[in-house]
């Protein structure tokens, strides 16, 4: 992947999401991730010293995700909502992860992404 274009993190303002970012970058990948809020993730200096582009997404919206996944030769689908909340489940973190985990696999194949690695926290 590394000479063939840019990869996407997904969720890059995560813990997962922001150290594995780093680390492709480390290996000489040109990486790109998804955030909500990217006056925040700026605002943090996440990515500070890391030449990451930073796009603005939910993993929900295929439409933003596309955008995102403009060129890029592979995906890390690490984005999650990742806390616990008994009222919220179904409709809160479950929902949430399994239809943005759907929206980014089908993102990716409109796009022509030739591999995404999936990962998940429940």
């Amino acid at each position: 992947m590394k000479s063939s274009g840019p990869v996407l993190v997904t969720g890059g303002n995560g813990h997962v999401g922001n150290t594995l970012a780093k680390q492709l970058c480390e290996k000489g990948y040109q990486v790109r991730v998804t955030v909500r809020n990217v006056e925040e993730t700026e605002a943090l200096g996440i990515f500070e010293g890391y030449p990451v582009e930073i796009h603005r997404a939910d993993i929900r919206d295929e439409a933003a995700l596309c955008k995102a996944m403009d060129g890029v030769r592979g995906v890390f689908q690490v984005a999650a909502l990742y806390h616990y909340d008994e009222s919220s489940l179904g409709e809160g973190i479950v929902a949430n992860n399994t239809d943005g985990c759907v929206a980014v696999l089908r993102a990716a194949k409109a796009c022509g992404v030739m591999r995404v690695v999936l990962t998940s926290s429940i």
